[in-house]
């Protein structure tokens, strides 16, 4: 079963990077070597898709069970502003089966941002 867990720290307009480091339900890292890592997450309007096999998600250290999920200011500016309005998901896909990892819902603040 799917972790659930509430993602915050992101603030609309600006950039928001963080570092996942899966775990399994005893708590040892999960080993994604010859995985590869979805994230989806729902917009006002429409969807945000990166995976590690285009290189818009980064996976650093498989052994490690790490995850870079890096999004642009644009990005941000795409999710309306507050609390459990926008879910997401980190899917998992190794030798044809797919696995959720994490899901949940976005924490969007509004940000003061002049350069758009």
């Amino acid at each position: 079963m799917a972790a659930t867990h509430e993602l915050t720290g992101l603030r609309r307009g600006n950039s928001f990077e963080r570092l996942f480091r899966f775990k399994d339900s005893a708590g040892v890292v999960v080993d994604l070597t010859g995985s590869e890592i979805v994230f989806m997450a729902e917009t006002a309007a429409s969807t945000i898709r990166k995976t590690t096999a285009d290189g818009t998600l980064l996976m650093p250290s498989p052994v490690s069970g790490e995850v870079t999920l890096k999004l642009t200011p644009a990005e941000t500016r795409l999710f309306a502003v507050g609390r459990l309005r926008s879910r997401y998901e980190f899917e998992r896909r190794i030798a044809g089966t797919e696995e959720t990892l994490v899901r949940g819902c976005l924490v969007i603040e509004e940000g003061l941002n002049d350069d758009a």
